[in-house]
């Protein structure tokens, strides 16, 4: 199946009773080495100039948050979800894994409590857990912005060298429109993103903010108030609903986000970070979709201590499979999603662990199916 194919597959996943993030306040940002020197070739990434991969510093290993040294190297080949009561694993049914991917790569493993079954196919998350509050306290009401009514109709789109900013065409200026910050990787201008993003689902239906980091990554002690100052001004001039604020990032950009949420930040209601970092100990409940290579040669890690750090704060226990598209990804391979949901959790919390070799084989780039399934998520909060 290509990426571009409709007849993709999901499951919607199921949580315990307890409701998801509440939205209020703001935090803080991060740093990350750059990203990888070319390995062959450059992949074939969405939109990824080949700059963006050549002009890296070459550092792989990762900078600690808390002793600037870089973290143990985890097994990649091996690695299992967080322990958790457990009882026969759940198979990844066939649609979320190709019979052709690579045997080396191995999905987390699913599990369930003694007497559990694999969760059915239920239409919205708010059936099985509950409409997840607004930062009102309103179930799932929209919070319109300042900028609510102030310009009629859909605006140009914005390119100042602060941040892109598109508008779908739903956009009419009186209606709070749902938004979603996208922060790019270090060496990757915000214009990357834009590409993978902007002429999917995720980008003709809610308002895409691109911002543009100061330097050549994010770093927090630089950009955190910067973060700030664009809220405030987009939040002023648009019709945006503060209410659904939802953030993806990938490397550096992913790592921003974790960091905003070390820091306690709360607004998003949603996250999808792609290949960070562990920050901090604890975050709010947030509800999260965590993608990152099982064979990531950049982070040489698969993801699993972030992972743990939001199975732990969202109160989660155990997981069972997935679906999520099957696609084809770097150099047309057909990509196994490995993607697990957690269960009895107070957020929504997803793990995809993933062998697409996006990034010039590395492992560390946006999969092929991460478009799709990031906006499925978004759209089921």
């Amino acid at each position: 199946m290509s990426q571009g194919d409709s007849s993709r597959v999901f499951r919607p996943f199921v949580i315990g009773t307890g409701a998801a993030c509440a939205l209020v306040g703001l935090a803080a940002a991060c740093s990350d080495p750059a990203e990888p020197p070319g390995k062959g070739a450059v992949s074939a990434q969405s939109s990824v100039p080949s700059s963006s991969v050549s002009g890296h510093t070459g550092m792989t290993g990762e900078i600690s948050a808390t002793s600037g040294g870089a973290p143990t190297a985890s097994s990649v080949a091996t690695h299992v979800v967080p322990s958790v009561v457990t009882s026969s694993p759940v198979t990844l049914p066939s649609t979320a894994v190709s019979s052709t991917a690579s045997a080396s790569v191995k999905t987390p493993a699913a599990t369930s409590t003694p007497g559990s079954a694999a969760p059915s196919v239920v239409s919205s998350l708010a059936s099985s857990a509950g409409p997840i509050p607004s930062a009102s306290g309103a179930p799932n009401d929209p919070v319109p912005s300042a900028g609510c009514g102030k310009a009629a109709g859909k605006p140009a789109d914005v390119t100042s060298g602060q941040y892109l900013m598109t508008f779908p065409a739903s956009y009419d200026g009186a209606r709070p429109a749902k938004f979603v910050w996208a922060f790019h990787a270090a060496g990757n201008g915000n214009a990357q993103l834009k590409g993978i993003y902007g002429g999917k689902d995720l980008g003709k239906n809610y308002v895409m903010i691109y911002p543009k980091s100061s330097g050549n990554e994010w770093v927090y002690a630089t950009e955190r108030a910067r973060y700030d100052a664009w809220f405030t001004e987009v939040t002023d001039k648009y019709c945006l609903d503060t209410a659904h604020m939802y953030a993806t990032g990938h490397s550096s950009g992913a790592q921003m986000i974790v960091q905003l949420l070390a820091k306690g930040y709360e607004a998003f209601r949603g996250v999808a970070p792609v290949a960070a970092s562990k920050y901090g100990t604890t975050f709010p409940a947030t509800p999260v979709l965590y993608i990152q290579g099982a064979m990531d040669d950049v982070r040489k890690s698969d993801g699993k201590d972030v992972v743990d750090q939001f199975v732990a704060s969202n109160g989660c226990a155990a997981s069972v499979a997935y679906d999520v598209m099957a696609c084809n990804g770097y150099q047309g391979k057909p990509v196994a999603p490995g993607c697990v949901a957690y269960q009895g959790c107070t957020a929504p919390t997803i793990w995809c662990s993933h062998d697409d070799g996006e990034y010039s084989g590395t492992h560390h780039g946006v999969p092929c199916f991460a478009p799709y399934a990031i906006f499925d998520f978004f759209e089921s909060l």
